[in-house]
Parts: structure tokens; C-alpha cells; sequence
């Protein structure tokens, strides 16, 4: 068996094997990925080759965690050695690294077997969940809503003006809450804040009390199903159902505006928004399970 660096024209042979390693829940782009290769041929990415048939594939490159290098491993089911072929040589690749994490769903029975026999061990687990907004029924939510409004607090739908105040309450929405190397938050600076959430296809819905933000949530509606990007409440708001309060109007807007499903996820640990989301009428998929092994 020949390991390689992937080259475009693999492209087509990689999607279907990721396609069969994610049990089709997905659909990939394999002329996007040949384009991405050959633009960044440095990035890495090693193909596992048998008798002139790419039988595997592995990306690998370095995560959020310092010294860590994140790896993913798909091999064909009629050629699982492909994945310790591949092993060996990303094994190769990360000498100066002090860990390797791989992420993939619990029932991803091969992949995870393999992970467990070099090694890795489950560190982390986080959840992904959807909801059929056709079945989405408000009403429910209504006397949180009228609770609320008696107590000062209004929610209302529309991108609000970039400052400092809600870059602190995103920073603070944070603080305490439990994090995943597969949920943690990337923009730091609000910079990024503004650059990432203050462009087309996000809709925000916030709740204000005193004419101050203290809770929102962003749908990301640039694809047909459409994704929660993030939900939080400033910290002395907690507690008294506001992030459901705000989603449940997310979820009812999206309903209005034709949208079929919505998608969200989080951390298993961070039990206050798993309560929300179940409350929400989320479907719990499979877990998303992190494994590391220490080099």
C-alpha cells in the first residue's frame, strides 16, 4: 500500500469515501475540494493508495489546543488497514507535537474502534440536534414571554449596532460556561465579533431590559437548514429563561419565513442549554465524541 500526498484529481475518490465514513448523512463537493487542493498543496493531506485505487484518506493539521495536531482517518470498508497505513505516516508528520485529537460520532463504529485500538481515549462529547420547524408551535412560550415582559424584558428581531457593550456580553455569555474542543468559540476580538456576525445571512433576535441587550441568540440562514450560531445571557440574567425565550422566537421566525429544519449543538457538560434545546423540541442526534492520545 502506497501513501501519498493527495493530489486534485483524488478528489473524487476522497468525497466518497468520506460520504461512507459519515454514513451519507452529508454531501461533499469534490471539485471544491480538488480546487482547495491544488490551491494549498501544503495543507495536509495524505492518501492511501492499492493497486492504483485510492482506499484511504487522512487530514491532519494543528488544533485550537497548543502542541495538539487534530487528525481524521477514512478508509474503505473493504480496506480498513488503509487507516493504520495512514497513522504511521501522520505519525510521521507530528513529531513536534505533544498530543493528536480526532473527533468523530459515536456511531461511527469503525472509526472509533480503530482510534481506541492505537490508543486514543474519549475526552470530550459534544451533541449536535435539530428541530422541524413545521412542527414548531410557540405557544407554549407564551407565558414565559408574558412573565418576562411584566419584568421589564422585550425581545425583538434585527441586527443591532456593533459595540463594545455587546462584544462584552458575548465575551461574558461565555465565562463559566462548559467548553469542547469541538464547541469551542473561535472570535476572540471584536474585530472578528463584528466581522463574523455583522454580515449577510445571520438574523439576530435579542432581549433587552432598560434598553440594554442581555441575552441573544444568531441564526445562520445562508443554507436551507439553517444553524444556531450562538445563544447566551449575561451572567446576572441567567437563570429566568431568556435564552429559551429568544430561540423560541428564532425558531418561530424561521417557521414564518418557509425554513424546514433548524440545526444547532453544543457541549454534553453544558447542561443549562441542553435543558433549553430538549425544552425547544430538538431532536438529539448521536454524540460527537473527541479522543486524544498523548505522543
Amino acid at each position: 500500500m502506497q501513501i501519498r500526498k493527495a493530489l486534485p484529481e483524488d478528489a473524487k475518490h476522497i468525497v466518497e469515501l468520506q460520504q461512507q465514513h459519515y454514513l451519507n448523512q452529508w454531501t461533499f463537493d469534490a471539485s471544491g475540494l480538488a480546487q482547495n487542493i491544488e490551491k494549498y498543496p501544503e495543507r495536509g493531506r495524505l492518501v492511501a493508495e492499492q493497486d492504483g485505487k485510492v482506499v484511504g484518506y487522512a487530514s491532519y493539521a494543528p488544533a485550537e489546543v497548543p502542541a495538539t495536531l487534530h487528525v481524521r482517518f477514512y478508509a474503505h470498508a473493504d480496506h480498513p488497514e488503509a487507516r493504520e497505513s495512514l497513522y504511521a505516516a501522520v505519525l510521521q508528520k507530528a513529531q513536534q507535537y505533544q498530543a493528536l485529537e480526532s473527533t468523530i460520532r459515536e456511531d461511527y463504529i469503525a472509526a472509533r474502534a480503530f482510534l481506541e485500538q492505537q490508543g486514543f481515549q474519549n475526552t470530550f462529547q459534544s451533541y449536535g440536534a435539530t428541530v422541524d420547524l413545521q412542527s414548531f408551535d410557540f405557544q407554549p412560550f407564551e407565558g414565559l414571554e408574558e412573565r418576562l415582559f411584566i419584568e421589564g424584558f422585550e425581545v425583538h428581531q434585527g441586527t443591532p449596532e456593533p459595540s463594545a457593550e455587546l462584544f462584552e456580553l458575548y465575551l461574558e455569555g461565555f465565562e463559566g460556561v462548559p467548553q469542547v474542543p469541538a464547541t469551542r468559540w473561535s472570535v476572540q476580538t471584536r474585530e472578528d465579533f463584528e466581522k463574523t456576525y455583522w454580515q449577510e445571512g445571520f438574523v439576530w433576535f435579542t432581549a433587552a431590559y432598560r434598553n440594554q441587550v442581555v441575552a441573544l441568540t444568531v441564526l445562520d440562514v445562508r443554507q436551507p437548514d439553517i444553524q444556531s450560531e450562538i445563544t447566551l445571557t449575561g451572567r446576572k440574567f441567567r437563570h429566568r429563561g431568556l435564552c429559551t425565550l429568544v430561540k423560541a422566537h428564532a425558531l418561530q421566525w424561521a417557521r414564518t419565513q418557509g425554513h424546514l429544519k433548524a440545526g444547532t449543538g453544543g457541549a454534553v457538560i453544558n447542561l443549562p442549554m441542553l435543558k433549553v434545546n430538549r425544552r425547544l423540541g430538538y431532536h438529539i442526534e448521536p454524540m460527537w465524541l473527541t479522543y486524544t492520545r498523548k505522543l
